[in-house]
């Protein structure tokens, strides 16, 4: 997909300094309400994309992995647990969740945060992206596009390349979480992908990491199945200062973080928002 640098979609600017806020961003009074809506990506795509209004200056987006979206019960659950602290969005990526189209493995998705991130940078004093799995590598094409987009990354069991994904079915982590997804409530709410070509053009988080230039955290479970904790090591030697790594001892793969290891989880994660985010801000 080619997307012309000097010809954005109507109503679409590319600058990342002062500009208007894009079109069909939802209207953010009055607080303590969930605001949804659809935004225009560049390439003309419509972007879902919900944000939970609490009156705060700072705003989290939340990036769901492969196969989640907006809706996942866990992902919710997290923007309850930040809402003390900040304003939150989520969007559906494409062919995620109401997106439209096809899934195209972190090719084309940089375009769908882009619109939500500059959404947030019209109207927020910080905002910080916390990605999981491939929205985590989504997160970081993005950041690497338009580095003024976004203070601070958070990175959740990100593959350093999707073509190096574990895929350890025989591990014990497997059935747990194939049991969750498929078969219980909670955990088929929100799901779903369509997914196009895998092999066609796609980002790698490990070549674009060292072009991001906000703080990062990374932060791995060590049981996770799907995505070795090596990934997490490698992009976090290729990522710049200032950056840390957090691994949690028997942790599964990104979102399910906040089923088995909640609590651990939430520690690491408010600590870093409030030392580097919340802190800073103060300054």
């Amino acid at each position: 997909m080619h997307v012309r640098k000097d010809q954005p979609p109507a109503g679409v600017c590319r600058s990342v300094g002062v500009r208007p806020v894009p079109v069909g961003a939802p209207n953010f009074l009055p607080n303590d309400k969930v605001v949804s809506g659809r935004l225009t990506a560049l390439d003309g795509h419509p972007v879902p994309a919900e944000f939970h209004v609490h009156g705060h200056d700072r705003c989290v987006v939340l990036v769901h992995g492969f196969y989640n979206s907006k809706s996942a019960p866990l992902l919710q659950g997290l923007a309850g647990e930040l809402a003390s602290s900040f304003d939150v969005a989520l969007l559906d990526l494409c062919g995620h969740g109401a997106s439209q189209g096809l899934f195209s493995w972190t090719h084309r998705e940089w375009m769908d945060l882009e619109v939500v991130l500059r959404a947030a940078r019209g109207r927020y004093r910080r905002v910080v992206v916390i990605g999981f799995s491939l929205g985590g590598a989504v997160s970081v094409a993005c950041l690497a596009r338009f580095p003024k987009l976004a203070d601070a990354l958070v990175c959740v069991a990100v593959p350093a390349r999707l073509g190096e994904v574990d895929y350890r079915f025989w591990e014990k982590g497997m059935r747990r979480d194939f049991v969750y997804t498929l078969l219980t409530p909670e955990g088929r709410r929100g799901k779903g992908v369509r997914p196009g070509f895998l092999w066609g053009r796609r980002d790698r988080a490990i070549e674009k990491i060292g072009e991001v230039r906000v703080p990062v955290l990374f932060v791995h479970g060590t049981d996770d199945w799907v995505v070795k904790p090596g990934h997490s090591r490698r992009l976090f030697d290729a990522a710049r200062e200032p950056k840390e790594l957090k691994l949690i001892q028997g942790g599964p793969h990104a979102e399910y973080l906040l089923r088995d290891c909640r609590e651990e989880f939430l520690q690491v994660l408010k600590s870093w928002l409030e030392r580097v985010v919340l802190e800073g801000l103060e300054k």
